[in-house]
């Protein structure tokens, strides 16, 4: 029925095609005057009745088609599919209704007759995208219906994809050369999944279809043609690079490997292509994510082989993105981050170890390297991570040039990375057999590549050499603090190499950064160099008050020679290279300065442990600040350093067992007054209560308190002289602060002493003579109220107009 129904199809369509119709000249005939009207009484015209045979038989020929479909559809497939690749050939019995041998005839002849429509009727395209479909769909019955297997399977149905590969790129219409193109797709993964019955035959079949999608994506003119022929030339090579290794014995996980060469390839190929070939670029850009991601998917079951898929990608993606520009580049470096990422977060457990393992060191100083912490049976694979963390950041200092478009910024970041994989390198040096011998080769390492990175800041532009080397010096000093002798060469490396990076300075903030570090450095050397000598800590701490007074002289010396505008290192202008102006000065000496401040206070806190060796930093404190304050800038710390020298003294006193209040109350109020009145003298002048009040309470009140539950009489009368003083000095001076509180220290201080005395006097006296000395004394207040009102007026206003 099926054959019938395609042979009538195809006669009625020829006839329906060649028969002229009504009204129309035959094949080689005239029209007569006669003929130009049809005429309508004669009936249907044979041209009329072909057409209607036509249609019928057009109608029965579909109907079969339909019923073909589903057949072609599974001879797409073995029958025994899926099944373990590479396991014998396949077969294709279809236990169906139609036979496969009619379907596969029905849906040629479809095609043919889809071919011949005439080009007066619209469906035409229609119809030769469905001959097209037929086509494939006939080509994939075939192995099925002539019952065959192996490499006779694989000849026709190959066959018929490389036509509808070559109908795709040579078609002028694009929907039909779309279609060609789809269906040859389709029926070229028929193809490839018939020939997994062998090696051999997969790489063959896939070595053919590479061939044939290459040459097709290369004559393709339009856009669906283009995009599919490259995808299924990417698809077809990246299974050769699967099936080759597979093939030779491989594991699947080396087999990515290849795969990810292809997908590399493959980016290469677009960035050459895309100017001349956008669509093929884009295409191969997409297909090479998806074979990374695919490859990354067979390998994420194996974290070193992950790692090392992951870090190729990530080279390849940084390189990439220099090639590229706008929003590919942008993909290209996320893309690159992504592979980095994933590739750290594998070895994330032995890096953290080996940058961990100076904590110890911090923790517990000079007391051995833990070797033990950072060797192999602690921390695995740690050698492997170290590569793995080496080959990220090369890809990111890459990326990050690409980034910012300039091989600057690619110099900027190898400068960061270096400190990040130095350090778990010298773990892996100091795990080594030779443990003693790699933790020195450790350090020495560490040592060079800070002194590197300080001269690469000191003689480049970039703060990011400098910001490195700040780490690397930091990681340098936590590893030496296992022992004293690496310790103290560390430190003296640092204090001499730090002046010299402030003196060949370019860039301002590195000469500030590189004195203040050189103080710090020296003040780490004299604490170190005294603790190595079996020091105390507080005598560490005067060593580093040595190094404090050494930077205020420099300071000094500094801001002597460089007047307003600092050479390099505070070298005078005549030695100092190129002035520079007021907006570039470099404040040198305010930075060795703070510097040397910042070392007062950790030398200082170093001896607070006992009072004597408290008292002792705190006088030399002092005439640091005595010395400080010989500038004529730094007049103001002469206050502090004899606040400093106080309270060494008090401390001095405590230590002696000194229990009077006076000689610790004193010298500071004292001070104190000495102060207030410096104040009173500058316009406009504080209240005596702000400028003198602190002074004098701290002068009276202490020895008043503890002078009035005292049966002694040498301190209130001591002490009531003296507030007699301060009474009439600021009566005289004309201020209330001394006025008021010396009278009321005489008043309190007089009333404590007369308490027991006018006690006595009360119980001897008969009790009505204070009675009548009281009213007396309202009777000459009464007669003279107005007199006292004035009096009382006159004090107030006297009281009020004191400062």
């Amino acid at each position: 029925m099926a054959c019938c129904g395609g042979l009538v199809g195809a006669a009625a369509l020829a006839a329906g095609r060649w028969m002229p119709r009504r009204g129309e000249p035959a094949p080689g005939r005239g029209v007569g005057p006669a003929e130009t009207a049809p005429d309508r009484s004669a009936g249907p015209s044979p041209a009329e009745r072909a057409d209607l045979v036509a249609a019928g038989a057009a109608a029965v020929l579909a109907v079969t088609a339909v019923l073909s479909v589903p057949v072609a559809i599974a001879g797409l497939l073995p029958a025994r599919w899926p099944l373990a690749a590479w396991s014998g050939p396949a077969r294709y019995g279809l236990p169906v209704w139609p036979d496969a041998r009619a379907a596969a005839v029905v849906l040629a002849l479809t095609a043919l007759a889809c071919s011949l429509v005439p080009a007066r009727l619209r469906f035409r395209e229609a119809a030769r995208a469905t001959g097209l479909v037929a086509v494939a769909l006939a080509g994939a019955l075939l192995p099925a219906a002539a019952h065959l297997n192996g490499w006779a399977a694989l000849g026709a149905p190959t066959a018929t994809a490389l036509v509808l590969f070559a109908a795709g790129a040579m078609l002028s219409d694009g929907v039909l050369a779309g279609v060609a193109a789809a269906a040859g797709v389709v029926l070229a993964a028929s193809v490839a999944l018939r020939s997994l019955s062998t090696p051999g035959m997969t790489i063959a079949e896939l070595a053919v279809l590479t061939i044939g999608w290459c040459a097709a994506a290369a004559r393709a003119r339009h856009l669906m043609a283009a995009a599919l022929s490259t995808a299924g030339a990417l698809a077809a090579v990246t299974g050769l690079a699967w099936a080759i290794p597979l093939a030779s014995g491989w594991p699947a996980r080396y087999a990515a490997f290849a795969a990810l060469g292809v997908a590399v390839a493959a980016v290469g190929a677009a960035t050459w292509l895309r100017t001349k070939l956008p669509v093929h670029s884009v295409v191969l850009d997409l297909g090479a994510c998806s074979i990374a991601l695919l490859s990354a998917a067979l390998t994420a079951g194996k974290q070193e082989e992950f790692a090392l898929l992951a870090v190729a990608a990530a080279l390849a993606a940084s390189v990439t993105a220099w090639l590229r520009t706008g929003a590919r580049r942008e993909l290209a470096l996320v893309a690159a981050a992504g592979a980095v990422l994933g590739a750290l977060a594998t070895q994330s457990r032995a890096l953290a170890r080996a940058l961990l393992a100076p904590g110890r060191m911090i923790a517990q100083p000079w007391r051995g390297h833990m070797l033990a912490y950072v060797g192999d049976g602690r921390t695995p694979g740690l050698a492997f991570a170290v590569v793995i963390l080496a080959v990220c950041l090369a890809a990111l200092a890459t990326a990050a040039g690409a980034w910012r478009g300039q091989g600057r910024a690619s110099l900027d970041a190898v400068a960061l990375a270096l400190p990040v994989a130095a350090a778990p390198a010298g773990a892996v040096a100091a795990s080594g057999p030779n443990g003693g011998l790699g933790y020195w080769l450790t350090v020495a390492g560490l040592l060079a590549l800070t002194l590197t990175l300080t001269a690469w800041a000191v003689l480049g532009q970039s703060t990011a050499p400098a910001g490195a080397g700040l780490v690397a010096a930091a990681l340098t000093l936590a590893w030496a603090l296992a022992a004293p002798v690496p310790t103290l060469v560390v430190l003296g490396c640092l204090t001499v190499a730090y002046p010299l990076a402030a003196w060949r300075s370019r860039v301002p903030v590195i000469g500030v950064a590189a004195v203040c570090l050189a103080v710090l450095a020296g003040a780490g050397l004299a604490e170190c160099s005294v603790l190595a000598a079996h020091g105390a800590a507080w005598q560490a701490g005067l060593a580093v008050l040595g190094v404090a007074a050494a930077a205020q002289v420099a300071a000094a010396r500094l801001a002597r020679e460089s007047g307003p505008h600092v050479g390099q290192a505070g070298l005078p202008a005549a030695h100092a290279g190129p002035r520079r102006g007021a907006a570039g000065a470099i404040p040198f000496a305010l930075a060795v300065e703070c510097a040397g401040w910042l070392v007062t206070v950790i030398g200082v806190g170093q001896s607070l442990a006992r009072p004597q060796t408290a008292g002792l930093a705190l006088a030399v404190t002092g005439l640091i600040c005595l010395g400080v304050a010989a500038r004529p800038d730094r007049r103001p710390a002469i206050w502090a350093a004899l606040a400093l020298l106080d309270v060494a003294s008090c401390c001095w006193l405590g230590a002696a067992g000194v229990r009077a209040v006076e000689p610790y109350t004193v010298p500071a109020a004292v001070l104190g007054l000495v102060f207030g009145w410096t104040r009173c003298r500058r316009e406009p002048a504080p209240r005596s209560w702000l400028a003198l009040g602190p002074g004098l309470a701290l002068l009276l009140l202490p020895s008043l308190v503890a002078a009035w539950p005292s049966p002694d009489w040498i301190r209130p009368t001591l002490l009531g002289v003296a507030a007699v003083g301060i009474a009439l000095a600021g009566a005289r001076a004309g201020m209330q602060a001394p006025l008021v509180t010396g009278i009321a220290v005489v008043v309190l201080d007089a009333g404590r002493a007369l308490e027991p005395v006018f006690g006595v006097l009360v119980h001897a006296l008969p009790s009505w003579i204070p009675i009548a000395v009281l009213g007396a004394v309202m009777l000459w207040a009464g007669a003279t109220y107005e007199a006292r009102l004035r009096n009382l007026r006159a004090i107030v206003g006297s009281l009020a107009a004191m400062s």
